[in-house]
């Protein structure tokens, strides 16, 4: 009698285990997935957001702002910022960023450009709201 006890414990642990285990490696193989669809969805929206922002209009603040760079510090400054936030070119892009941003807006949290100084070289990117991982 005690044996059987013994082989049903050690049946019921190891199966227990077995069943941990592969729940495990199942959350982990479908966490990947879904965050890899994630990540190519981003990557779709950022590329079609890309192609619909003005780069005329986005060369023309990327000269603007280089010139605001070379001011120095004061009310001078703080007023071409102001003239420039106020511009239509600024209102245009602004607008075409909050669309691509509405596109999914439970994943989007910002959407912005980033130039490192010519007009060609201007980069649409998105962010994602949680990327970290536990």
């Amino acid at each position: 009698m005690r044996l059987r006890r013994t082989i049903t414990f050690a049946f019921f642990g190891v199966s227990t285990l077995v069943s941990v285990v592969l729940a495990r490696v199942l959350y982990r193989f479908i966490e990947d997935a879904l965050e890899s669809d994630l990540r190519a969805r981003l990557e779709d929206l950022a590329c079609v957001g890309s192609h619909s922002i003005d780069r005329e209009a986005d060369g023309r603040l990327t000269a603007q702002l280089a010139t605001v760079d070379a001011t120095p510090a004061g009310p001078a400054r703080t007023a071409a910022v102001d003239a420039i936030e106020r511009s239509a070119d600024f209102q245009r892009t602004s607008d075409q960023l909050n669309v691509v941003r509405r596109a999914e807006p439970r994943l989007i949290r910002y959407v912005y450009l980033r130039s490192t100084g010519s007009p060609r070289s201007t980069v649409s990117r998105t962010s994602r709201r949680s990327a970290t991982r536990t």
